[in-house]
């Protein structure tokens, strides 16, 4: 990323630019109870899948983590995460990665200098990097913005931070199909290879519903041509 950017808040948002910025597939599906998540890399392609069931900020969490694994190119062709915090050195390269790349330590030095470090700044903080008050309070205390006793004091503040935060889960349980294949199954469907109900499926819309929307961007297209052509 270039300096000073920042990935998207939310979770959908996210994994749509790790999509189009990395050229990865990214599901947001249920797993196995325990399974945070998982990657797959096979020749060019390369697979993501979170649990779809797990708080937004582990989410977003578990994604950068993945993203790591596939960047650095792990010795695994397929990675699955049942602990992400396990302690093999690996999972501790992934880890550090997602802390990185979520929460770049320049930028976090220069919010914290320039703020008043009251409980308000820190919930900024968490807005703002859209993680878990844990991986604020360790990433505050790795980047020597705050020693031990100052991590200590936002983590015993946790219950009051999260109830002060707005908008960190709104996507909970929410699922997502991987973008590339969503796009080759609506071709599939426009040029009559595939029917609605599988591509519906895939959407998590109803094929009634989904023929409306079509139906409903076919009428937006037909009145933008018709006002360029008057336009002309």
């Amino acid at each position: 990323m270039a300096p000073g950017e920042l990935p998207p808040s939310g979770v959908i948002n996210f994994a749509l630019w790790l999509e189009d910025r990395y050229g990865l597939s990214v599901a947001l599906e249920p797993t196995l109870v325990g399974v945070d998540g998982a990657c797959l890399a096979q020749g060019d392609s390369r697979f993501m899948l979170l649990n779809s069931s797990t708080a937004g900020v582990r989410r977003r969490w578990t994604m950068a983590h993945e993203l790591g694994h596939l960047l650095l190119a792990d010795e695994d062709e397929l990675t699955i995460d049942e602990d992400i915090w396990e302690r093999s050195p690996m999972e501790t390269r992934a880890n550090a990665f997602a802390a990185g790349f979520l929460v770049p330590a320049s930028d976090l030095r220069e919010q914290w200098r320039t703020g008043d470090k009251s409980v308000q700044h820190v919930v900024s903080l968490l807005e703002r990097y859209d993680v878990s008050v844990e991986a604020l309070a360790y990433r505050l205390h790795n980047t020597n913005c705050v020693d031990a006793v100052g991590r200590d004091a936002v983590l015993n503040e946790r219950f009051e931070l999260n109830a002060r935060r707005m908008g960190s889960d709104s996507s909970r349980s929410a699922v997502k199909s991987p973008g590339p294949l969503l796009q080759r199954a609506t071709m599939g469907y426009l040029e009559g290879l595939l029917g609605i109900r599988p591509l519906a499926d895939l959407m998590n819309l109803s094929p009634d519903d989904l023929i409306q929307q079509f139906e409903a961007e076919e009428g937006d297209a037909a009145g933008l041509d018709r006002n360029v052509a008057a336009g002309s």
